[in-house]
């Protein structure tokens, strides 16, 4: 993987944006959205994926 660096910071932007629309949804209507909530925990597992490949 010649761009891990840059595809491992794309992935953490992507989990903090949908951490952040997942946490301002939730505080604004009271509701979890399972979308956000998946996006969030897809792209937290593809940036530790790929963080741990050598």
């Amino acid at each position: 993987m010649k761009n891990r660096k840059l595809i491992l910071f794309l992935f953490c932007l992507g989990t903090l944006l949908a951490w952040t629309a997942l946490c301002l949804t939730y505080f604004t209507t009271g509701r979890i959205e399972w979308l956000r909530l998946i996006t969030f925990l897809a792209s937290g597992i593809l940036a530790y994926v790929v963080y741990r490949r050598k």
